[in-house]
């Protein structure tokens, strides 16, 4: 998992000199650092592949482990700009919804998801969930937005590990979107209440693989 190769990371004393750069730590409950690590590790990315290569550790993660990698840090950045705004302790209520409402409709941008019109088949082409849709090939879009080498890595996978990938990262989306949803019915305006702070394992789970 995460976790354990941030540890080995962090005790590589002669990476940690070649890089100038120490693998940040990681608190699974807070957006903002789960974002910093999936920043620093596509930033760090050759030099750190190439080092599990040379000492292929028992933590080193497959290949397609990248992907989710820098699909989180994209989805995450937007995650960490609405939450920006919408915990400042000054924010109302009625900032914090639309706060809510911009995060929901970039992360449904981010994959292309949009609401079920029509009855659509959840099989090998869709993903469905809570009423929101995201197709196979814009989910795929996305994964190729984030750069060649993530295109050229999902291109490489089966095609069953291509499905669990796209699968996996419309999943991670479309829970966030439902997840704002219900944080949005539990706060109305007129209740008086602020939002609470959102915390990753609150919010979403990603089930099918062990990021």
């Amino acid at each position: 998992g995460l976790t354990r190769l941030i540890g080995y990371l962090r005790r590589q004393q002669n990476l940690i000199q070649k890089m100038k750069a120490k693998c940040p730590k990681v608190a699974d409950t807070r957006w903002l650092s789960l974002g910093k690590v999936c920043k620093w590790f596509c930033q760090n990315r050759v030099r750190i592949l190439e080092y599990l290569d040379e000492k292929n550790p028992t933590c080193k993660p497959e290949k397609q482990w990248w992907i989710y990698v820098a699909a989180c840090e994209k989805i995450i950045k937007k995650v960490n700009i609405a939450f920006a705004v919408g915990q400042g302790l000054t924010t109302l209520v009625g900032g914090q919804k639309k706060s809510l409402d911009k995060l929901k409709r970039n992360l449904l941008e981010i994959v292309r998801g949009d609401k079920v019109i029509f009855d659509e088949p959840d099989d090998e082409v869709n993903y469905i969930n809570g009423g929101y849709i995201v197709k196979r090939t814009n989910a795929i879009c996305m994964i190729k937005d984030c750069g060649l080498y993530y295109q050229n890595l999902f291109d490489e996978v089966s095609p069953l590990v291509q499905k669990d990938i796209w699968g996996d990262i419309s999943k991670f989306v479309l829970s966030l979107v439902i997840g704002i949803e219900r944080i949005k019915g539990q706060n109305d305006s007129s209740s008086g209440y602020k939002i609470p702070p959102i915390l990753p394992h609150e919010l979403v789970k990603i089930c099918s693989y062990e990021f």
